[in-house]
């Protein structure tokens, strides 16, 4: 499932965030993409303009490269309280 989507104006933006195996999201966007037009007619959005957005929260220039190559939009959000995981990422508590 994706993570958003959203219309906007005359398109469709979908959605993948990730704060971790960010280039995972690559091939889900193209998966919900194909999904979503191959079964338009089971949607509950225009699929006529479907843009895939991957949003992330750490720098990764071949990523975005790669992505855009791809023909996914990209945006970075990294607010303070992602921080602190982006360090450590999935750990233990004692």
């Amino acid at each position: 499932m994706a993570d958003l989507v959203i219309v906007v104006g005359e398109t469709t933006l979908v959605v993948e965030a990730k704060t971790d195996n960010e280039s995972q999201a690559i091939g889900q966007l193209k998966f919900y993409v194909w999904l979503m037009q191959k079964y338009a007619s089971l949607q509950d959005v225009p699929v006529a303009n479907v843009e895939p957005v991957l949003l992330y929260a750490r720098e990764y220039p071949d990523l975005v490269a790669f992505a855009k190559s791809e023909g996914i939009g990209v945006e970075l959000y990294s607010p303070d309280w992602i921080q602190p995981f982006l360090r450590t990422g999935y750990t233990a508590t004692p």
